[in-house]
């Protein structure tokens, strides 16, 4: 029998500090915006959540901080796109990443392996539109609290604002970096992440401008096996204003022998490595001084729009508050379709009415809502006719050249139905003027691939939906309540959808159905659904 392992009573117990639980639904106001917070997360497990924006943007983070964002749909990815499991684990590669030298101490904000180990309290806000979400951690030891909040800008991409105090009551001398690490160049898709990511590392390549206050990180040549140039036309950016001069690196393994005292070489371009850019500084505050700085990031940028990045970040003041701007105009246009939608209440249980208004907000995601309630624009109506009937179109040409810019539902089927052409009057009772829809999509549905679309591809504005077909059915049952005269073209276009079994498409979109795809090596691809669901 093998001897019994005692612990060393000479060996000094490692004392870790309890988790300290305050209210997990509280109330909090700053700036005019109302957050609700989770206190105590050092504690919790990890747990996964969403930004929501009225474009094209998407944003799904971890309470840890790992994430991944983009536009539109996962193939183009600011940060990759993987499995919601994939995403929580990769809290040490992907994201913000904060270190602090203050003393003899070090201190890496947020992360989550030494949570219990430091003498830390977090906490995660998130803003009352669900459009905002902030970091919060105090050092108890070092007096110290280092706060981030993500915002999504319409116009100029991922805002990252971030903020160091010192709380104690002595002067703070601090060495410490803090960036982003691991954002993509475009042209690398979902396939190229899962399958090729380390093919596709060999061709990233990032360089400095303005004094390291700008970085463009692309791809050196469009990934390809073939003997064809393929050439790489855009870029990710990502700049900075707040901080001063200073050091940026491109590399974590850089920062990290700044946070050590080493001397740095001032590179301004790398090649073959990940995208990363984290600033370098060494800071003295004074208690209850603060110091903050803005990173922004953003995708798909042609030659002519980089450009026009380094131009305005000749007057950066007057850029970081364009910014500002388009993230209010973007919070009041989320706030207006979500009204449009009834979905604010006011009542004295302020929890009560914001769980109406995420029931609002999630179906508009989902189902989408009318752009501008019952008006019909004539150009996106004989689009979408277009796309799902152009002999029809083509029928009755004279008819479309002779509706109005703009017109009321109800005088469109009127109209309609005057031609006698009952598959005129079928579409155009099927016409729905949606945004926002897309397939309930997320890292933990990996099969939803959603699209979020609200230009076509020339930029243009357009009406767009898809979704399963037992879910947009859902979400269109609370979408009629505020929109009642869609009713009938929401059954029409259900039933048009069903086959004679019962059973029905896996998708329906704006353009018509889109069935399933069988395939016998993926136990997730037959997911359509039994009329008997509803």
């Amino acid at each position: 029998m093998e001897k019994m392992q005692t612990v060393d009573p000479e060996i000094t117990r490692l004392e870790v500090p309890e988790a300290s639980f305050g209210p997990v639904n509280r109330w909090v106001e700053e700036n005019d915006v109302k957050y609700v917070a989770i206190e105590g997360l050092e504690g919790m497990e990890p747990f996964f959540f969403s930004l929501a924006t009225a474009e094209d943007q998407w944003f799904f983070c971890s309470s840890h901080g790992s994430l991944a964002a983009g536009r539109r749909s996962p193939e183009t990815s600011l940060f990759p796109y993987y499995t919601v499991d994939k995403v929580i684990d990769n809290w040490n590669t992907t994201g913000p990443w904060t270190a602090v030298v203050a003393g003899d101490q070090l201190w890496n904000p947020f992360r989550p392996s030494i949570a219990l180990l430091t003498p830390c309290r977090r906490r995660l806000m998130k803003s009352e539109l669900g459009d905002e979400v902030v970091f919060d951690e105090l050092h108890e030891g070092l007096g110290l609290r280092m706060t981030y909040r993500w915002q999504l800008s319409s116009r100029f991409g991922f805002v990252r604002k971030a903020r160091m105090t010192n709380e104690s009551g002595e002067r703070a001398r601090l060495r410490f970096a803090d960036g982003l690490d691991n954002f993509l160049p475009p042209g690398i898709g979902t396939r190229m992440q899962l399958q090729y990511s380390c093919l596709a590392d060999a061709y990233k390549v990032s360089e400095l401008f303005h004094g390291g206050a700008m970085m463009v990180h692309r791809l050196a040549a469009g990934i390809t096996d073939e003997p064809v140039p393929l050439e790489s036309l855009l870029a990710t950016t990502v700049w900075t204003h707040g901080l001063g001069e200073g050091f940026t690196f491109m590399d974590r393994r850089e920062a990290q022998r700044f946070l050590r005292g080493e001397a740095m070489d001032g590179s301004e371009s790398t090649r073959a490595k990940r995208g990363a850019m984290i600033l370098g500084r060494e800071l003295t505050l004074e208690p209850g001084e603060s110091v903050e700085w803005m990173i922004v990031a953003e995708l798909d940028q042609t030659q002519s729009e980089v450009g026009e990045l380094r131009r305005r970040l000749e007057d950066p003041e007057k850029l970081v508050n364009e910014v500002e701007d388009d993230i209010q105009a973007g919070r009041q246009r989320l706030r207006a379709i979500v009204a449009s939608s009834d979905g604010f209440q006011q009542t004295a249980d302020r929890d009560v009415a914001l769980f109406h208004f995420n029931n609002t907000l999630c179906n508009i995601l989902r189902g989408g809502v009318p752009e501008n309630g019952y008006e019909i624009e004539k150009k996106r109506f004989e689009s979408c006719i277009e796309c799902r009937n152009r002999p029809l179109l083509n029928r009755h040409r004279g008819w479309f050249e002779a509706l109005p810019a703009t017109i009321h539902r109800s005088e469109l089927l009127r109209s309609a139905a005057a031609t006698g052409d009952r598959d005129l009057l079928r579409l155009a009772e099927e016409y729905l003027p949606l945004i926002l829809s897309r397939r309930h999509g997320d890292p933990s549905r990996p099969w939803n691939q959603f699209d979020i679309r609200l230009r076509d591809e020339f930029g243009e504005p357009t009406h767009h939906f898809e979704g399963n077909w037992r879910d947009i059915f859902q979400n269109w049952e609370g979408l009629a309540l505020s929109f009642p005269d869609y009713l009938s073209g929401f059954v029409s276009l259900f039933l048009n959808a069903s086959t004679v079994d019962g059973f029905n498409p896996y998708r329906i979109t704006s353009c018509g159905v889109d069935w399933e795809a069988p395939d016998p090596d993926d136990p997730w691809a037959s997911i359509g659904y039994w009329g008997d669901h509803q």
